[in-house]
């Protein structure tokens, strides 16, 4: 996460599939709807979390320095929420083992009380570059 202070990170808060997930406010350009990402090459978070062919409502443009224009396909979003580093809750290493390799080893409690996941924007791009 890029953070804007040593203390706290704005996250997209969307939700795929089952999961509630943060994604870094900071590493999305726009978020656009889905329609409106006709001819960008896209990158679908529910089929790397295991989450199945998500429906997608919303893309959010990455900023890619070679090729078509680059998107995350964003499920659902709900709206931005700050999260600050004393309400993450860090992962035994062991737990986070076990989950998805494009989850951060944290995870912070949402507007509703419910759990979010952060997503590891590095390991989804990168999976992404090596297979294409």
């Amino acid at each position: 996460m890029s953070a804007q202070s040593s203390s706290r990170c704005d996250v997209i808060l969307t939700r795929i599939g089952g999961l509630s997930v943060g994604v870094d406010l900071g590493a999305i350009g726009s978020v656009l709807d889905y329609e409106q990402a006709a001819g960008f090459e896209l990158i679908d978070l529910a089929a790397l979390l295991g989450q199945g062919v998500g429906e997608h409502k919303h893309v959010g443009l990455l900023d890619a320095t070679t090729g078509p224009p680059l998107g995350l396909c964003l499920g659902d979003v709900i709206g931005v929420e700050t999260v600050r580093s004393s309400g993450l809750l860090l992962l035994p290493e062991w737990v986070h083992s076990i989950g998805s390799a494009y989850l951060l080893g944290a995870c912070f409690e949402a507007r509703q009380g419910e759990l979010s996941w952060l997503i590891d924007l590095t390991q989804v791009l990168r999976a992404h570059y090596n297979t294409n």
